[in-house]
């Protein structure tokens, strides 16, 4: 990625975080950046690409931060536990300015909706993997679920994203753990 390219993604991170979608401009991101805007558009169609890049970008780093989590030696359900905890950190979780934090909550999924699938079907395929391994470990079993460690691995991550999206921060890790004991019970070898 060029030098240029990342100044405009930590300058518009910074805008969009601090101002919000809607109030946040070309102009203002080439300010924070000190490029000029003919460099932002060189690189850039419009503001909706570059905040899409900001969310491809922060993805990224989550998923990569997910790998110590799926190769360490700990059962399956801690392994899920460890992976709901940290994507429980949601993007804009550090914005205080509620309005801006909705603003940029609805401009995700306004312009972003593609990027949201794709980063929930990772997560789902990661849940999997760690029930497959679970599975191959005799840690769980889903015949009485009558169930794919997929569909298990899709339910838990669609359940975890509503629970996430309520917005509601108190209480959070007790709602996953509690979410966790249900599947793990029900999957129960």
């Amino acid at each position: 990625m060029l030098n240029s390219t990342i100044k405009i993604l930590n300058a518009a991170k910074q805008c969009f975080y601090r101002h919000g979608f809607s109030a946040t401009t070309i102009s203002m991101i080439s300010k924070y950046a000190d490029v000029s805007r003919v460099t932002i558009h060189k690189q850039f169609c419009s503001k909706e690409q570059i905040f899409r890049k900001v969310i491809v970008h922060y993805n990224q780093e989550l998923i990569e931060q997910t790998a110590s989590i799926i190769a360490c030696k700990q059962p399956c359900w801690t392994k899920v536990d460890s992976l709901l905890t940290q994507w429980g950190d949601e993007i804009f979780k550090e914005i205080n300015d509620e309005i801006v934090r909705n603003d940029l909550i609805y401009s995700a999924k306004q312009y972003c909706r593609e990027e949201i699938l794709s980063m929930r079907e990772v997560k789902c395929n990661l849940i999997e993997q760690i029930l497959q391994q679970g599975i191959k470990n005799n840690e769980i079993c889903l015949d009485k679920l009558a169930m794919t460690a997929y569909d298990v691995a899709d339910l838990i991550e669609i359940t975890f994203s509503g629970l996430v999206n309520t917005g509601r921060l108190e209480n959070r890790e007790k709602h996953i753990t509690s979410l966790l004991k249900i599947y793990q019970v029900a999957a129960h070898t």
